[in-house]
């Protein structure tokens, strides 16, 4: 079957994402594809997780780092200039999980990294994460997609993937596994400079990919420009996607506590009474109201 690896030149996560969607329920069905892009700085959470547990979204706003969600599970990751997304879509039949993780050891080590996979399938420089998975399987295909970190901004990268520190948040969603991380910059310290280890990696990545040609690089507008992109991107985009796509969750602050669904907040109570208070917020999204909350109680408790 055909082996074809592609590259965008967007960095903006939400039509790359799309584009993923795109290639996943029309061209992944028959042919077997390596997809290469990056990300502005933004904040991937899992399909199933609470972004409000995940990621300090109060954080990321004043930094101006995207809030996302994929359509993938996992956990949640960091994405910046200095990530590699690495995506492996195909034919569902022929899904080979194991092949594609081969792919990129083969690639990594004749790079002469000493890179590990362990039983959770993070991929470990010196015992220190570089590379987390995620999958999903729909309409007869495969996605398996994966972050390598490369030269990525550690200072953010840790400030970002915490709550906001103001709830302590209950639910039944996945929540992330924490692990120590590091990059390829941190192994090799040429590997800092992005416009020559960019290249080499991908070149590195075709040499056991081994597509038909070389990697063409797909222009923005032209991946923008086709329709049904454009309808993933939109969905990804929306509020609704983004924070009301948690699963259920209760969120306390001090004695308080708030029951969302779907997003949306279904009560406020007092610990341990569970006293209801203002009915006012019920029904409102839960990410335009936190910080109303917050200054309702302190008040009421003045």
């Amino acid at each position: 079957m055909l082996r074809t690896m592609l590259r965008t030149a967007s960095v903006n996560p939400y039509l790359n994402l799309a584009f993923e969607s795109y290639l996943m329920s029309r061209v992944a069905p028959r042919q077997n594809l390596l997809l290469l892009y990056r990300n502005a700085p933004s904040v991937v959470v899992g399909r199933h997780q609470n972004i409000h547990a995940e990621c300090n979204l109060r954080l990321m706003r004043e930094h101006g780092v995207l809030p996302v969600r994929r359509v993938s599970g996992g956990g949640a990751v960091y994405h910046d200039l200095g990530n590699v997304n690495i995506a492996f879509l195909g034919p569902a039949e022929q899904y080979d999980q194991e092949a594609n993780y081969q792919v990129v050891l083969g690639a990594l080590h004749s790079l002469g990294f000493a890179v590990e996979r362990n039983e959770r399938n993070d991929l470990l420089i010196a015992g220190k994460k570089i590379s987390g998975s995620a999958f999903r399987h729909s309409g007869g295909a495969s996605l398996h997609h994966l972050t390598l970190l490369v030269a990525p901004h550690f200072e953010r990268l840790s400030g970002m993937l915490k709550g906001d520190g103001l709830f302590a948040y209950e639910s039944k969603g996945i929540n992330s596994v924490r692990s120590e991380v590091s990059s390829l910059a941190r192994s090799k310290h040429e590997y800092k400079d992005l416009a020559t280890a960019l290249p080499t990696l991908e070149q590195a990545l075709a040499g056991t990919f081994k597509p038909a040609q070389q990697p063409p690089v797909l222009p923005m507008r032209a991946i923008a420009g086709l329709p049904e992109v454009q309808h993933h991107r939109h969905k990804l985009e929306s509020e609704d996607w983004i924070y009301h796509k948690c699963p259920a969750f209760r969120a306390r602050y001090r004695e308080l506590e708030v029951w969302v669904r779907e997003g949306r907040i279904e009560q406020l109570g007092l610990i341990p009474h569970n006293d209801t208070m203002s009915s006012r917020f019920c029904g409102r999204s839960w990410h335009k109201s936190m910080d109303e909350i917050v200054m309702m109680f302190d008040n009421k408790e003045e």
